[in-house]
């Protein structure tokens, strides 16, 4: 309610609106007010996600004002369904030299709630799975019957000044704040001697603010501007504690000091899933223009560092753009695109005890230094070819270049490389034939060692391996994992076509059809498929100024084939 009211307290001018002394010049006014009711079955978080769906009737209000008094003019558009559900957008205009644009939507995000009841497993001694061995899966919910759902607020406040200077250029100063308050459902996995999932509920109260400052000016024929963006997360919700079990053995129970000697922590409450406060700071220029007469440039670049304030770790981000478009002939139009980006996250060091420290079989260090998976440069060319056969037929043709570098993320356990490389052919045809319009599209991409987990999913047996040097007990540490694992295609091939026609003002027909092709037969365990059909028709007549009546059919068919390993307990 703070942003509503900060929105009301913009609304305050329009008050005063009548002791102006310019003359009406134009003024409108519009009210709806109704009532409106929904009844849904079955799952209501899935059918109506971002509406309420109450069987009772709500009130309805829409208001549109508008007036002009000399260069002042303003416009107000309020839509108000309930107290969590309303979206309002108020405009000022000062001649042709300021603007403030003030604006408030808020609604409910229904959001679904995990009974946990597939997590229910238990280790078999016998081939036939007749016989319950120890180890086991299980969970609780905390919250069985709680409706989880967030409310999101989002206000934005905006001033456009142009200034009065030899070189046109213009101010913009903005605020936006964005709040979710509710409740939402937190898990917890306590693992040593079973595997125990934990669900709470837990609050919701985290705020989002953004202040900005931009300065745009036109140089000769170019556009150049400047924006510094200022932004802050707080977090306001009380941390959700877990109660980790002890670590025991599965079958006895006993042995804590042997389990205990491989974990940080059992036995006690711990706090879980909180998002610590943060700040990001942004620098963005822009440079847009034209040089001679067939030649335009787009250039971009930006830096942005994100601190965390509770870790005290720092996340960098550098991009940068260019974009050359050349005209050859009036119907002929060639683009050349490069982008660059990277992102740089602090690294952390992780201490953890020995392992199995002061015991036989181990000593083994295990601390290491965790490298963030966000690290990673990225750069791609693509060149595009745009050409107008004549009034009817147009193609473009294109092709896209991209690299991924990951840094410390390895996609081949061959060479150790961290490289992603794809290259994307694509070709389009639009024609246009009096009241038909048609277009059709193909693309073929190729992916040399897309994301993927090459340290795999399947471990060697034991009796593969000899014990660690200087360990005569242990085999444990040796193990090897082997299989590659990806649900990304290596090669990727996409179609589609669209056909419309117009047979009226009042008539429109259309259809339209896609068919993908993936697959990945690269890896080192399965082959990984993916098809994908894609058709629908639609049409629509106007009856008169107020009824408009519409029916169509969609289908859609989407399949994936992989193969996937759960661990449970030794990986």
């Amino acid at each position: 309610m703070k942003k509503l009211a900060i929105f009301l307290l913009a609304c305050l001018p329009l008050i005063a609106w009548p002791a102006l002394a310019e003359d009406h010049v134009d003024a409108e006014n519009y009210v709806e007010i109704g009532a409106k009711g929904s009844d849904v079955g079955k799952d209501q978080n899935q059918v109506t996600e971002f509406s309420e769906s109450q069987t009772k009737v709500r009130g309805m209000l829409k208001l549109r004002t508008m007036d002009t008094k000399g260069d002042l003019n303003y416009r107000l558009d309020l839509s108000l369904f309930s107290n969590e559900d309303m979206e309002m957008k108020l405009v000022f205009h000062k001649a042709d030299w300021f603007t403030s644009t003030t604006s408030y939507n808020k609604f409910r995000h229904k959001l679904g709630h995990d009974s946990l009841s597939n997590l229910s497993w238990r280790e078999a001694s016998d081939q036939a799975g007749t016989i319950p061995e120890h180890k086991e899966v299980t969970s609780v919910d905390y919250s069985p019957n709680e409706d989880f759902y967030t409310i999101y607020e989002d206000f934005r406040q905006v001033f456009d000044i142009r200034l009065n200077t030899s070189m046109p250029s213009d101010i913009q100063v903005g605020f936006r704040s964005q709040a979710r308050n509710g409740y939402h459902q937190m898990m917890q996995l306590s693992h040593c001697d079973t595997c125990h999932v934990q669900s709470k509920s837990a609050k919701l109260d985290e705020n989002t603010y953004d202040v900005w400052a931009k300065v745009h000016a036109k140089m000769n024929k170019f556009d150049v501007s400047y924006k510094y963006t200022y932004s802050k997360f707080n977090n306001s919700a009380d941390q959700t504690g877990f109660y980790i079990d002890l670590p025991r053995h599965p079958a006895n129970g006993g042995a804590v000091d042997e389990f205990a000697s491989r974990t940080l922590y059992g036995g006690e409450v711990l706090p879980s899933g909180f998002n610590n406060d943060n700040k990001k700071s942004t620098h963005e220029v822009h440079i847009e223009g034209t040089v001679g007469g067939n030649d335009r440039i787009v250039a971009g670049a930006s830096y942005s560092d994100l601190a965390n304030a509770f870790t005290d770790l720092d996340m960098t981000t550098t991009t940068g753009s260019f974009r050359w478009s050349h005209k050859f002939r009036p119907n002929f139009v060639l683009d050349a695109f490069l982008s660059y980006y990277t992102m740089d996250n602090d690294d952390i060091f992780i201490d953890i005890p020995a392992w199995r420290e002061g015991r036989p079989g181990g000593g083994q260090p295990l601390s290491f230094t965790r490298y963030s998976a966000y690290n990673r440069d990225v750069s791609y060319v693509q060149l595009r070819a745009r050409y107008k056969v004549d009034d009817q037929n147009r193609f473009t043709f294109s092709y896209r270049y991209k690299q991924t570098d990951r840094d410390s993320l390895v996609v081949n356990l061959e060479d150790g490389s961290t490289d992603t490389t794809s290259s994307l052919f694509k070709i389009r045809w639009d024609g246009r034939y009096g009241d038909l319009r048609a277009n059709l599209m193909a693309s073929f991409e190729s992916i040399d060692h897309p994301f993927e987990n090459a340290m795999g999913i399947n471990e060697d047996p034991t009796a593969a391996y000899s014990p660690f040097p200087g360990n005569s007990l242990v085999y444990y540490l040796q193990r090897q994992v082997i299989g590659e694992a990806t649900n990304m295609p290596s090669k990727d091939m996409n179609l589609r076509g669209n056909l419309s026609y117009r047979f009226s003002d009042k008539a429109s027909f259309n259809i339209y059809a896609s068919l993908r092709n993936g697959e990945n037969n690269e890896l080192n365990t399965y082959t990984m498929n993916l098809t994908g059909r894609t058709a629908g028709t639609s049409m629509f007549y106007v009856l008169n100024d107020k009824t408009v009546l519409t029916i169509g059919y969609d289908y859609s068919f989407n399949k994936q084939e992989a193969v996937f390993s759960v661990p449970v307990m030794d990986g």
